[in-house]
């Protein structure tokens, strides 16, 4: 006789992933499933109410009955992926690339001890910029009385410069891509979560499917410290009145174990 142990001990870990959910029962939502990266925790809770009716028929008292129901259901996700796609996720943003180029820049400087962040033409700020490629003309001599920074340019304390008024001046900058985020531009989105998971104990696949969830928008992410940021991303779990069938099936979610 083979004894056979299942194992039924869980420590997950894996990848998860959201596709952007279209209008309810559009067949022609061909958006990828994309990776939220990195991602150091992952959870589904409920929302409870419960009713107890007390025992009055006896002094040790108790209850004479009970019933509970779930009033909502969110998904949580502590995700340590903070590129451009999940800032814009969580921001309830929209993102643009911009491609490698050279651009014209012009300013005006005001002040010692001052900073003049890059702009193009139509206001966008300009970053990756490639240092040794920035020229500058107008505001005297690189290195005393300006100095080229990644994101700008600063003017130093010491800058031999006279402001009694303000100087303008002109140069060009190259960058080699970058992408820009504009915040809080859109509505939350709906998407479709997947979560690619293997059981640490004994390597077990397995899945969960939310199919239709609303990102909050995230209340905080640090972007200054010592320590590796973190978003906290919170979903409602909704129905997806497209899922219809026969038999014992979810609207919600399901797993795969």
């Amino acid at each position: 006789m083979t004894c056979v142990t299942k194992n039924c001990c869980l420590a997950g870990a894996g990848t998860i992933y959201l596709k952007e959910y279209n209008a309810c029962c559009d067949e022609t939502n061909d958006a990828p499933f994309i990776s939220i990266g990195n991602s150091s925790s992952f959870s589904v809770d409920a929302e409870l109410t419960e009713i107890k009716v007390p025992s009055y028929t006896s002094v040790g008292g108790g209850s004479e009955c009970t019933t509970s129901w779930i009033d909502s259901a969110t998904a949580s996700i502590t995700g340590l992926c903070l590129n451009a796609t999940n800032f814009a996720r969580a921001w309830t943003g929209d993102l643009t690339a911009k491609a490698a180029t050279t651009s014209a820049i012009t300013g005006k400087a005001v002040a010692k001890d001052s900073f003049i962040p890059y702009v193009d033409s139509a206001g966008n700020p300009i970053t990756n910029v490639t240092t040794s490629s920035v020229t500058v003309t107008g505001l005297g001599t690189l290195g005393t009385d300006y100095q080229v920074k990644a994101n700008g340019i600063y003017i130093p304390e010491t800058s031999t410069l006279n402001f009694a008024s303000p100087i303008s001046f002109t140069g060009n900058v190259t960058h080699s891509g970058y992408n820009i985020v504009e915040m809080l531009t859109s509505s939350s989105k709906e998407f479709i979560l997947f979560y690619d998971g293997v059981n640490r104990f004994g390597g077990t696949p397995f899945s969960v499917t939310l199919y239709r969830v609303k990102l909050k928008p995230v209340s905080g992410i640090p972007l200054l410290g010592v320590e590796a940021a973190s978003a906290e991303y919170e979903f409602e779990i909704l129905k997806d009145e497209c899922r219809t069938g026969t038999g014992t099936f979810s609207q919600y979610g399901s797993l795969a174990i």
